[in-house]
């Protein structure tokens, strides 16, 4: 599952602007600061959470559900500023090579047009 929550112009809010694969009651928005996502807004600094509390929502399909293991919250950085937080919900441990492409991906929403420089 994920989301993508977009900074709203000349605020410190951010809102949901596109999800995959959620289910239930939309997500509310955030201010920098608050919450792992405001955290990640306000440092600009991509966090792994790898102890998803017991009550954290089910990741669901036709074939049953369970609750992620990892959470991974990135940072969009634009002109110095967070533009976008994108919060994923994963069953599998991010290995460096995973996260090597999501700050690739962060890396060229935060810059379009300009070429992005493996880290």
């Amino acid at each position: 599952q994920g989301i993508l929550y977009r900074a709203e112009p000349q605020s410190e809010k951010f809102t949901p602007d596109g999800e995959y694969a959620l289910t239930g009651q939309a997500p509310r928005g955030f201010a920098k600061g608050e919450g792992l996502a405001g955290q990640v807004a306000e440092s600009l600094t991509p966090m792994v959470l790898y102890d998803v509390p017991e009550q954290y929502f089910p990741v669901s399909s036709a074939l049953g559900s369970a609750r992620p293991r990892f959470l991974v919250f990135l940072p969009v950085v634009t002109d110095g500023s967070c533009s976008a937080v994108i919060e994923l919900a994963a069953f599998k441990r991010p290995d460096s090579n995973d996260l090597k492409i999501m700050h690739q991906l962060t890396a060229a929403l935060g810059n379009p047009g300009k070429p992005t420089v493996a880290a």
